[in-house]
């Protein structure tokens, strides 16, 4: 009976340590701190190799870091992944791949993330084309007040596309990208303002966006701005300052109003 007790007891002592170690193992917080410093580190490794602090650029090896840290949960990580991923330039372009790690990234609230995801989802880069799932994910963008995001979203209202056409809705969105500093908005605005649009027609308003886009660089803006000189709408009638703007503008790569505005960069 005795050697009985001592066999039970034995394996009780024997279950308690497995326990033990079993619980440190798993939930120490020790380990999960170190887990996190590690992941940390690979991403500021990544972020050197990337943008060439104190080493010399490397964008596969900047790859390889961002991907070790991403598969740990790095939200940065996991964006700063899709956006390589999803770069003309780089060496290997995979859309496939930038959208999932856009939407690893996406569903931890990274906004920049979700109004990527959203764009893909429009063109159908990397994932089955889904006009409902980019509005889903502009919106996300958009309510935690990611312009960019904003701006996509007022395109799909104002072209109709994964939502019923508004032109109202997306006037209000182009407005507070526009004032946010986001070009293509400040530019569709103005177009909105010229037709009257979602607005009030005024073309005072249109001209006052034209050129904010425009002393940013925007090609599509000089050539709006150029024709509001030479017809004398919103501002004074000058044909030779009106047919400059024209053929400067014409004379670059001009984009057309309302498309989304494309990838975001991490920086």
């Amino acid at each position: 009976m005795a050697a009985n007790k001592w066999s039970t007891s034995k394996w009780l002592v024997i279950l308690a340590v497995i326990g033990l170690v079993g619980c440190s193992t798993i939930h120490s917080p020790s380990v999960e701190l170190a887990n996190e410093l590690k992941t940390d580190e690979d991403f500021k490794k990544a972020e050197s190799y990337f943008y060439g602090k104190n080493r010399r650029i490397d964008i596969s090896a900047a790859k390889y870091w961002y991907r070790n840290a991403a598969e740990h949960g790095h939200v940065e990580a996991q964006f700063s992944l899709g956006v390589i991923c999803s770069t003309p330039q780089s060496i290997d372009t995979d859309f496939k791949e930038a959208a999932y790690w856009f939407h690893r990234a996406a569903q931890q609230g990274h906004a920049a993330a979700q109004s990527n995801l959203g764009y893909f989802y429009a063109f159908g880069f990397g994932v089955p084309e889904d006009e409902e799932k980019a509005v889903y994910w502009l919106k996300k963008s958009a309510d935690q007040g990611f312009m960019n995001g904003t701006y996509n979203l007022g395109v799909m209202y104002d072209l109709g596309i994964g939502v019923e056409e508004n032109a109202n809705m997306a006037a209000k969105l182009f407005i507070v990208a526009a004032e946010s500093g986001v070009v293509k908005a400040q530019v569709d605005l103005g177009v909105l303002y010229a037709t009257g649009r979602g607005v009030e027609q005024d073309h005072a308003k249109a001209v006052y966006w034209y050129r904010q886009a425009a002393l940013k660089g925007d090609n599509q803006a000089m050539y709006h701005l150029g024709q509001a000189y030479l017809d004398g709408l919103g501002v004074n009638k000058n044909t030779m300052r009106g047919q400059k703007l024209v053929n400067y503008a014409s004379d670059s790569m001009p984009y057309s109003s309302n498309q989304l505005y494309s990838i975001v960069s991490p920086k």
